[in-house]
Order: C-alpha cells, then sequence, then structure tokens
C-alpha cells in the first residue's frame, strides 16, 4: 500500500467501519467465521450430518490458511468453535493453523467453551494488539434452554498498520451466540448483557481504551 492512504476495516460479515467512499483497494479486511467444531479429533457435520465428516487433518489446515491468507485475505479474524487446551489459553488447532498461515500470524484464545472457544487471530505484518485481550465473563443465564454465552467473548484493541506504522484502530469483539434462529429472546437477552458489559470495561483494560469509538461485533 502506498504511504499517505487511508486504512479502514471492511467486515466481511458484518457492518462497514470506514465511510463507503473510501475504496476497497485502500481497506484491510477484518471478519469473522465460524470453522465449525474445529478440533483434531473430532468428527464434524452439524447440524445436517452430525460426525458425518472426519477431523480436519494436514491438507484441510493448509487449505484453511489458504482461504484465509489468499482468499478472504483477512488481516485479523474473529474465530468460533475453536478447541483449546484444558484450562489454558493455548490451542493445538490454532498453533497448527497460524503456523500454516506464516511466522508472522498470531493467536489469542479464551478459556470458557472448553471445545468450543471463541478466538482472534491477526497478521501481525498488518495489526498490532495492544496489551493483552481481554475475556468477558458471563454467568450463566439460560433463555430459550441455552446459555447467553456458552463461550464468554473475547475483546482485542488493533492498531491497523501500514509499512510498520500506525494508522486506524479498533477494538474487536469475538463472540458465538446460542444455536437456533429462533432463540430470538436468547439472542436479544445476550446482546443486551455484552452492550452494559462493554460499557462497564471501557478505559478499564488495554483491550478496550476509553477512546476508542470504533467497535466491532
Amino acid at each position: 500500500m502506498r504511504a499517505g492512504r487511508i486504512l479502514c476495516a471492511a467486515l466481511l460479515l458484518a457492518g462497514a467501519l470506514a465511510p463507503a467512499r473510501v475504496s476497497a483497494e485502500a481497506c484491510y479486511n477484518v471478519g469473522a467465521w465460524n470453522i465449525e467444531h474445529f478440533n483434531d479429533s473430532a468428527r464434524r457435520g452439524f447440524p445436517e450430518e452430525p460426525g458425518a465428516y472426519p477431523p480436519r487433518g494436514s491438507s484441510e489446515i493448509t487449505a484453511l490458511a489458504r482461504t484465509i491468507r489468499d482468499v478472504v485475505d483477512a488481516k485479523i479474524l474473529a474465530l468460533s468453535e475453536i478447541n483449546g487446551v484444558p484450562g489454558k489459553r493455548q490451542s493445538v488447532e490454532l498453533a497448527n493453523l497460524t503456523r500454516a498461515l506464516g511466522p508472522t500470524w498470531e493467536y489469542r484464545i479464551a478459556v470458557s467453551g472448553s471445545k468450543q472457544r471463541v478466538a482472534l487471530i491477526w497478521d501481525t505484518r498488518f495489526a498490532r494488539l495492544t496489551g493483552e485481550a481481554h475475556e468477558i465473563f458471563v454467568a450463566e443465564k439460560r433463555i430459550d434452554d441455552a446459555d447467553i454465552f456458552a463461550r464468554d467473548p473475547l475483546i482485542g484493541h488493533f492498531t491497523l498498520l501500514e509499512d510498520g506504522a500506525p494508522r486506524n484502530d479498533l477494538v474487536l469483539v469475538a463472540l458465538h451466540l446460542a444455536s437456533g434462529q429462533r432463540r430470538t429472546a436468547n439472542h436479544d437477552a445476550a446482546m443486551r448483557r455484552l452492550r452494559g458489559e462493554l460499557r462497564a470495561l471501557r478505559g478499564k483494560v488495554d483491550a478496550y481504551p476509553g477512546d476508542e469509538d470504533d467497535v466491532i461485533l
């Protein structure tokens, strides 16, 4: 990218952060992807064909990395349904994925959610994480026969980089709502709770500076 051009975050699955007049050519892609039970020992296929597909092998990991890096051209991604090391902010699967993506990629993963957590990955050539990511603890609250956040949200504050120089910054919130399109009451309650949690955290953690107004869910 040429020096002096405006950087923005173009969402893959949500609303745009920057004005429409900024060309897509001058944007960095920031998005979200539910990889669907990203676990190297679990079968997949939810919901149409439960268990129909084997765990992903090295060829699938390579294909995922190629899609993120070369097709989607994402600089930062919020991921969901990611397996993690019990009780730790680590994931063998994400370590394999970021290794396949290249040496400049890093990840952070939440602890809650056990085998289906939320996570953040990014390319350090184009984005820098400020401080540490912050997991928002949400006590269990069941509505429509499901917890509003079985996997607690994870937030990170990123500065976009151009040739190493800081440009725009933003807060990205990785979250995973309860499965089911008819769980409207559950989803509405989850988002109301998240709004309250974010208001309470603003300016109190590195992941959400008090002067940051660009927030992507």
